[in-house]
């Protein structure tokens, strides 16, 4: 959905999910099916939770608990990415930012400038709402709990190797005991969501939950982070090189439900050949097949609208 906070941006994002909630009645869904909305909805649910209700509202849709030792899919102590879709620009901290960067540092055999980042002290950690009032109960809890301080990452050239050369990392923990950010004034956020559609759809069975990954890459991968980029990012017009493990600057979520794959209700005398099938489509593996870059539905365990085909 539509970024930032402006008036703007949260009056596009109503329309948008306005729109979402008109497409699905427009797809005329069996009320047995199980209906989810999932993305980034770039609505804070840390500082701004009376706008998820709003959202799921319109969507007819409720949010699962959140759970996990990740609490922000947007955070700066954890991700260099977060800041730089020009956020610190607008927040007022380009300058720290950009600082946090680390210093350039050169490696004569590849002939590339490599900056080695080093986060410093966060200005915004979730304490209060806009409203000011306290955050929800997973947001507030103590700083060093939910945010561990961040790893200096040191890129040096590595001489001890045979293959001398080769880029390697030091990672030196920051023990300053204060939760340290990459764009200081970025704030942490939660703006990822599974959304599952209430009735007259399937309501999961139990209690579903929602939980942030931090996902990152086990080897850094080398990109153009600064210089003449565009249209393309070329050797001659780069300043400098970034070793990066984050893969996006928000972090991904993962969803836990359970949904009746048969109408139990339905079964009769005991036989399961009276079960009607509420979720449409494979039933297992035998009838799921891969082809020109479809995947299709053709084996006796398949159905559609409840009635096997």
């Amino acid at each position: 959905m539509q970024a930032w906070g402006t008036l703007e941006a949260i009056k596009n994002r109503k329309e948008q999910a306005a729109a979402m909630a008109d497409f699905v009645r427009a797809l005329d869904i069996p009320p047995g099916e199980p209906v989810l909305f999932a993305g980034d909805f770039n609505t804070d649910l840390v500082l701004r939770p009376e706008e998820v209700a709003s959202l799921a509202d319109t969507l007819q849709a409720h949010l699962p608990v959140l759970n996990g030792p990740v609490h922000f899919t947007s955070d700066p102590s954890r991700n260099l990415l977060v800041g730089r879709d020009t956020a610190a620009d607008g927040l007022g901290c380009e300058s720290d930012y950009e600082r946090n960067w680390g210093k350039i540092s050169s490696l004569n055999v590849t002939k590339k400038y490599f900056r080695s980042p080093t986060p410093s002290l966060c200005l915004n950690p979730p304490s209060f709402t806009d409203s000011h009032l306290p955050v929800l109960p997973y947001f507030s809890e103590p700083f060093p709990k939910i945010n561990p301080p961040p790893t200096k990452t040191n890129i040096h050239t590595n001489t001890s190797s045979k293959e001398n050369g080769l880029l390697t990392k030091d990672t030196e923990p920051i023990t300053n005991g204060l939760t340290s950010c990459y764009c200081p004034c970025c704030p942490f956020e939660w703006l990822d969501y599974i959304l599952y559609a209430g009735e007259p759809y399937q309501q999961p069975l139990g209690l579903p939950s929602l939980q942030a990954i931090d996902l990152k890459t086990s080897t850094p991968f080398i990109v153009p982070w600064d210089g003449t980029m565009q249209p393309i990012a070329h050797p001659f017009s780069v300043s400098h090189y970034m070793s990066l493990v984050d893969l996006s600057d928000h972090f991904p979520v993962v969803g836990r439900f359970v949904f009746s794959v048969v109408d139990e209700d339905l079964v009769t005398n005991g036989s399961s050949n009276a079960k009607h099938h509420v979720l449409d489509g494979c039933k297992n593996d035998d009838d799921c097949h891969f082809k020109w870059g479809y995947c299709y539905c053709t084996g006796s365990g398949c159905s559609v609208r409840g009635d096997f085909v």
